[in-house]
């Protein structure tokens, strides 16, 4: 619902989003601007920003319970660089570099 009012109003008038989330941005925003420390580090279009300065890939996996314990290694064997950043029941996201991939 939000989304849609923010793509209807965009046209017509400058909307300023804060979010963390870059799905978000690429979906809603012409322009993506970082701030840090209280400063405007960086200003362009997502794509730009994340060529420049992302880091690699997010990859995000649902299990079964069954399935669970056995997911570390045979992640781990396809993608030797990846690492666990989060899991919650059944759901785990790795970040896996660019050299990776």
């Amino acid at each position: 619902f939000m989304w849609d009012i923010i793509t209807a109003e965009r046209q017509r008038r400058s909307i300023v989003l804060t979010t963390h989330s870059m799905e978000e941005c690429e979906a809603l925003c012409s322009r993506v601007g970082i701030i840090a420390a209280g400063r405007l580090q960086c200003l362009g279009g997502a794509q730009h920003l994340k060529s420049k300065f992302g880091g690699g890939y997010t990859i995000e996996i649902s299990v079964g319970e069954l399935h669970a314990a056995a997911l570390p290694a045979a992640f781990g064997a396809l993608f030797p660089g990846a690492q666990l950043s989060e899991h919650h029941v059944g759901k785990y996201r790795y970040a896996l570099p660019q050299s990776s991939a």
